[in-house]
């Protein structure tokens, strides 16, 4: 039942850009990921980032919101009682290879690292195809949604992901569970991607 409902919101998050498949070499991957809460538990993926892939590069870029101090106690109290917390918009990077034997560091020792080489090398060899794929790691699973090609670069659309993620943060960086979750910033994340392809 949890898989199924998973299901369901990437399907529901990607519908807005499922017009964004094609294919190409300066191609990014857009994926989406759901991962355990921090010092959740681990059959409970309910957090959601958006990553863009990009195989040339062998990088991974990721994008999420996230309370500001996870694992305090009162943190976890406000937001069950839908009051808003400090929360904190994080862009971070992962290197590796797609083709390499050689193996790849977790990019973090939070409970949604990409915990292995194989999943890493699945995300980035799978860029340039489309739509449709399912990568199950340790820590979560990933959603292929499209491939995406900017008007421009791909470092220049990553470039302007992270400056709307900066903006985000300046005007809305308090998270609350019902009206500016990590689902309200990927969906308009993935909206904002949409609008720049």
């Amino acid at each position: 039942l949890p898989s199924m409902r998973i299901v369901l919101v990437a399907a529901l998050l990607g519908a807005s850009i499922a017009g964004c498949a094609g294919l190409s070499s300066s191609a990014l991957g857009l994926y989406l990921r759901f991962s355990p809460l921090i010092e959740g538990p681990r059959f409970a993926p309910v957090h959601v980032e958006v990553m863009l892939a990009n195989e040339s590069t062998s990088t991974l870029h990721r994008f999420d919101f996230v309370p500001a101090n996870p694992t305090d106690p009162k943190t976890l109290r406000m937001l069950l009682t839908l009051r808003s917390v400090p929360g904190i918009l994080r862009c971070r990077v992962v290197e590796g290879s797609s083709s390499s034997a050689l193996p790849v560091v977790a990019d973090d020792d939070d409970g949604d690292a990409i915990s292995s080489p194989g999943e890493l090398r699945t995300i980035l060899a799978n860029t340039s195809t489309n739509g449709g794929n399912i990568i199950k790691g340790k820590n979560g699973i990933t959603f292929r949604l499209a491939s995406v090609e900017s008007s421009g670069d791909s470092s220049a659309l990553i470039s302007e992901a992270e400056t709307f993620t900066q903006q985000f943060q300046l005007e809305r960086g308090n998270l609350n569970l019902l009206t500016n979750s990590c689902f309200t910033y990927a969906y308009e994340l993935l909206q904002f991607i949409d609008k720049k392809r």
